[in-house]
């Protein structure tokens, strides 16, 4: 976790801790305050109510302290039983004794008369042992309540930091293997032109320079705006078309409201190339691909179908024969970012060749 994460998650860990402990020992007060004021019948005023009650508070939240201190030292989750039972044993009555003895003590002070003049009733006494066991018990509990649930937030939170350091490296390491596995293919196209047409060649090279600056640029976010997915594809897409020529039509249509949705990049471009290098290569005449994208709501739908030779149901996804590595890769890359939001299919078409489909949701 970076360092200004860290520090920003412990000064609000800081202060939210901080206001808890004031607004319990708060609470305290209150109740202390109402039951000296219900105890003495009305003859006793207010303000002596509440200066009784802050006595009892003070040294409480002062005790309660060590209290939360101990708790770190003996973990609940790391201490034998009978260790830990020895311990807050000896830690009860000693926070019992002191709350009870100091109480008194602070009240005489204040008055500014001499301790000597204490009188220690034993049953007053008793009956603040018994609070102070009381008071030592809630203590405790509570400390150990809030120590469990941080550790078990701040588990959570390294769970979840793992999992995005996972999800990331996965993604670069997919991303690794689809650039080259994308140049390779436009190489061959071209290749493929230099011994039909040197001129068409020539072009492709600039259209391809234009992908390869798409490609290659740095980007601080794992998305891009669909229009730019978009003006990929379509210089792809001229790119091949130089290679078939009139043999392919390509159809492409994209709603407007679509443009800013936020994509993976080379979403789209995976299916165009499986429809183009498995669907057009045999063609040789009156091919036609359709390139579709559709926003209903918040639910965005990429479809790209082919009259080729067509495929089995799924079998261009994980067959290197059919769809190769761009689609093997799509589909690992939607399941990163995506989880159960996002699918790709790709299935035969009604009259021969080939649609493939991505539909991601958008979760609020």
């Amino acid at each position: 976790m970076p360092a200004t994460e860290r520090d920003t998650i412990e000064g609000e860990r800081f202060r939210f801790g901080w206001a808890a402990v004031a607004g319990g020992w708060f609470g305290f007060f209150l109740l202390w305050t109402f039951f000296i004021l219900g105890w003495g019948q009305g003859n006793v005023p207010v303000a002596g109510a509440m200066l009784s009650a802050l006595i009892a508070t003070i040294p409480a939240a002062a005790l309660g302290q060590v209290v939360w201190k101990l708790t770190g030292r003996v973990p609940l989750h790391q201490t034998a039983p009978l260790r830990l039972t020895a311990i807050h044993g000896v830690a009860l009555v000693a926070f019992a004794v002191s709350w009870t003895v100091v109480g008194p003590v602070l009240g005489v002070l204040i008055d500014g008369g001499s301790l000597a003049e204490i009188e220690w009733d034993i049953q007053t006494n008793v009956w603040r042992l018994f609070m102070g066991v009381l008071l030592y018990a809630i203590v405790a509990g509570t400390s150990y309540t809030a120590r469990v649930s941080r550790r078990l937030r701040d588990q959570q939170r390294v769970a979840a930091r793992a999992e995005a350091l996972a999800a990331e490296a996965n993604l670069a390491a997919m991303r690794s293997q689809l650039q080259p596995h994308f140049l390779f293919n436009a190489l061959h196209s071209i290749a493929t032109l230099i011994e039909t047409d040197a001129e068409r060649a020539a072009d492709a090279m600039e259209l391809l320079g234009d992908l390869l600056r798409y490609t290659i640029r740095d980007r601080s976010s794992d998305r891009v705006a669909l229009s730019e997915e978009w003006q990929f594809v379509s210089d792809y897409v001229a790119l091949q078309q130089l290679r078939f020529g009139s043999r392919v039509t390509t159809n492409m249509r994209m709603a407007p409201e679509a443009a800013t949705v936020l994509v993976p990049p080379f979403v789209l471009q995976p299916l165009v190339e499986n429809a183009f290098v498995h669907g057009m290569d045999a063609a040789t005449q009156d091919g036609v691909i359709t390139i579709d994208v559709r926003l209903d709501g918040t639910a965005l739908t990429m479809v790209v179908e082919d009259n080729g030779a067509g495929a089995a149901q799924n079998a261009s996804i994980g067959d290197s024969k059919t769809g190769g590595t761009g689609l093997s890769n799509l589909t690992q890359r939607l399941a990163s970012m995506y989880g159960d939001s996002a699918h790709l299919t790709v299935t035969p078409r009604p009259g021969g060749g080939t649609t493939a489909r991505v539909s991601i949701e958008e979760q609020g």
